[in-house]
């Protein structure tokens, strides 16, 4: 089964967009920010990341960047999504 990890800071967003994705078949992490994303990746490789454009903490570049730096094989997929407030 395919993980994928949801950065996202509003409710409103991040829980629809859970559900869909599970209804859709994956397993889906969530956080809320940035460093929560850190916390919930350690020991765990999602396949994909999505995430929130704009957010507390760290924000999205710096979140993969934080996170892969170090690997050999950077993470393969990575989606964005966001809107204006």
């Amino acid at each position: 089964m395919t993980t994928l990890l949801l950065v996202e800071d509003d409710p409103a967003m991040r829980d629809p967009m859970r559900m869909l994705l599970e209804h859709a078949g994956y397993r889906v992490m969530v956080a809320g920010d940035g460093t929560a994303a850190l916390a919930a990746m350690d020991g765990v490789r999602p396949d994909a990341v999505i995430t929130d454009w704009s957010m507390p903490g760290r924000c999205h570049v710096k979140l993969l960047a934080t996170r892969y730096a170090e690997e050999a094989h950077p993470l393969r997929k990575r989606m964005d999504f966001g809107r204006t407030r």
